[in-house]
């Protein structure tokens, strides 16, 4: 049986320190183009496991230079039962 240990937020919440970089085919094309990838960026996320999706901040984003490759509608807590449409980003 497999034991994970993670450190928690002041709520109890499990965390993990982890990187976010650009995906592994926008690697090749941008080497192939001679073009260095973005470093990876560290970030200290939540571990939910009940979630059906990833979310990042935009900031994160932003500092690997990726642009929405299509969008996706999300529930929330905050968006009061209607969905949100944002963006969705290879990483």
């Amino acid at each position: 049986m497999i034991v994970l240990t993670f450190d928690v937020d002041s709520e109890g919440r499990p965390l993990i320190e982890l990187f976010v970089a650009v995906s592994v085919p926008r690697i090749t094309v941008l080497e192939a183009l001679g073009e260095a990838p973005p470093s990876p960026v560290a970030v200290r996320a939540l571990v939910d496991t009940g979630a059906s999706r990833t979310n990042v901040q935009r900031s994160v984003l932003d500092r690997l230079g990726l642009e929405a490759v299509g969008e996706e509608l999300v529930h929330t807590a905050s968006t009061a039962g209607e969905p949100k449409q944002v963006g969705a980003y290879a990483v």
